[in-house]
């Protein structure tokens, strides 16, 4: 690891590297469906926000997840059942927020999931054009 006086320590390590962009990308996915919640409690309603957010945090946990667990040397050998774990808590998550609240708006919860699906998608694309060498 190298020290640099702004940041602190800088990996060299191309997987941290990779890992921390998509995180990165992840955190600004979260904050810009955070001011579309906002949007939405100020202009729709409270219940539609939350059901928004609840959609954000069931694609947006998971991925982390992905995130957290798929960099790394041994991170191909795992890639499939990584992948299978991430839709798999992604189901676990719309099954358990629709049986705890049954009045739950499905179109809110469903748009939150696919805003943050297509922006994570944006961003990743774009997190990850540049060369592992270019911080």
């Amino acid at each position: 690891m190298s020290t640099s006086k702004s940041t602190g320590p800088v990996s060299t390590n191309p997987w941290v590297i990779a890992r921390n962009r998509i995180y990165r990308a992840a955190m600004m996915a979260s904050a810009l469906n955070s001011v579309v919640a906002v949007a939405l409690a100020f202009g729709v309603s409270a219940d539609t926000a939350r059901d928004y957010m609840v959609g954000t945090l069931i694609a947006m946990l998971p991925q982390l997840w992905f995130i957290t667990r798929g960099f790394g040397k041994a991170a191909g050998y795992q890639a499939a059942s990584l992948a299978l774990g991430k839709f798999a808590l992604s189901g676990m998550g719309f099954a358990l927020w629709f049986a705890l609240m049954p009045g739950a708006g499905a179109i809110a919860t469903f748009a939150g999931t696919a805003s943050t699906i297509g922006v994570m998608a944006v961003l990743t694309v774009r997190a990850t054009r540049r060369p592992l060498n270019d911080k």
